[in-house]
């Protein structure tokens, strides 16, 4: 069973979302969460909050109780570009954007991954 949980409009650029992001791909939740507990980035705090949430999507929505889950997937795109601009010299402008991005992580039950692994093959034999 997939468990997705997807945050809008962070306040960090992809860049810097997607260096904290491969250091947890992979990782079964409590890997996860002491890796970012530790991690010396601002964008930590909000892959902690946004894995919490699929953890409380798996709780309420899908009767999920302390299982081990790992990540299946997790990507950051690219959001919204807030554009400003600073004042120069001589009345001119110099503009610069803030960037946001998107953060979707979807997580894995252990039970799907051995359930995938041992499912029998049919046979093709002589129908009788």
């Amino acid at each position: 069973m997939l468990i997705t949980a997807r945050a809008s409009h962070l306040p960090h650029t992809p860049r810097k979302l997607k260096l904290v992001a491969d250091a947890i791909r992979g990782k079964n939740v409590n890997q996860m969460l002491e890796v970012l507990e530790f991690t010396p980035k601002k964008a930590a705090s909000s892959l902690i909050k946004v894995i919490n949430q699929a953890l409380g999507n798996a709780k309420n929505n899908f009767d999920q109780k302390d299982k081990d889950f790992t990540i299946k997937e997790i990507y950051v795109t690219p959001g919204r570009k807030f554009k400003r601009y600073h004042i120069g010299a001589r009345g001119r402008y110099k503009p610069y954007a803030k960037l946001t991005s998107h953060l979707t992580i979807k997580l894995e039950t252990k039970e799907n991954k051995q359930s995938a692994i041992i499912k029998p093959k049919k046979k093709n034999g002589p129908k009788s």
